[in-house]
């Protein structure tokens, strides 16, 4: 496993909690969240998720993978194609949080 570091903030405050992590395994994307995180607040996730993407486009435009405006349309794009049509095999379970 290859763990990103945190962010410098992060590192900084004893307070911080990490609510969502990304993996690759086999080919295929997994997720781990805190989904309690933020309460019944979704509206909140969502924050965190198009904060998300703003920060990938910038990357991928600054590493020459195309201009961020474009870049930031695929995302957009993608992520309602798959709000709107889920992968079939996606399943989850709750579990406690590793101390």
């Amino acid at each position: 496993m290859k763990p990103l570091p945190p962010p410098d903030d992060a590192i900084t405050n004893a307070d911080a909690v990490e609510v969502l992590r990304g993996w690759i395994v086999d080919g295929d994307l997994q997720v781990s969240l805190a989904f309690e995180s933020f309460g019944d607040r979704a509206e909140t996730w969502g924050q965190l998720l198009a904060e998300a993407a703003v920060h990938i486009a910038d990357a991928m435009s600054a590493q020459g993978y195309g201009d961020r405006q474009a870049i930031f349309a695929r995302l957009h794009a993608s992520l309602l194609s798959n709000l709107e049509r889920p992968y079939p095999g996606l399943h989850g379970a709750i579990k406690d949080p590793v101390q």
